[in-house]
Formats: structure tokens, sequence, C-alpha cells
């Protein structure tokens, strides 16, 4: 089973290789980084807490796509309206989480 600790340490481990995934290279270093990334899904996937799961996909979503920061929104139907559900980045940013805006608003609901 893997601690909270080590969550990113193979990706980390995989990274430190010089593999970007921007570079669009390929090679063992490439394939090494994918499976790092299948791994990480795997182990997100099998969580049983939705806060935890939603965190641990903007991470892993923030961390492959090289990104500084990030946001993982839910649609309530009902309402109309997106929720922040998880804000990663700035200080401050996690004031959003729990906030909505309705969904055909913004960049995010278009």
């Amino acid at each position: 089973m893997t601690t909270p600790s080590s969550k990113s340490s193979r990706l980390e481990d995989v990274s430190k290789t010089g593999y970007s995934p921007a570079s669009g290279s390929s090679g063992n270093s490439g394939r090494e980084y994918l499976l790092a990334v299948m791994e990480q899904a795997n182990r997100i996937a099998s969580m049983t807490s939705l806060e935890n799961l939603l965190d641990e996909m903007l991470e892993l979503m923030i961390e492959v796509s090289q990104a500084e920061a990030g946001t993982l929104y839910l649609l309530d139907r009902e309402a109309g309206e997106l929720v922040f559900m998880v804000v990663k980045g700035e200080k401050g940013a996690t004031n959003l989480v729990g906030m909505r805006m309705n969904q055909n608003q913004g960049i995010v609901g278009a």
C-alpha cells in the first residue's frame, strides 16, 4: 500500500531522468513516466473518500501537465451551478472551495 508521503515518489524519480511529458520524447524514460502515471492513477481510483479522490486527481493532473495550479469543479445539475471542489495554487485559493458559479458563466462554464 502506498503511503501519502510516497504518493508522488515514482513520478518524481522518473522525472529526475530528464523526461518531460511536454517534450513528446519517446523511449524508455517516456514509458517509465507513463507507467508511473498509471500506477498513481490506479492508486487514486481505489480511494473511497470523494474528497481524497478529487484532491489526489487534481495533484496528478497538475503534475502531469506541469502546471502551477489547478481547480476541479463538480456540476450541480439541479442548481445549474459549478461547485469549486478542489483548488490548488496561489495562497488563499482554497477560499474558493465550496463557492458556486452559474454553469454557463466564464471559461469553465462555456
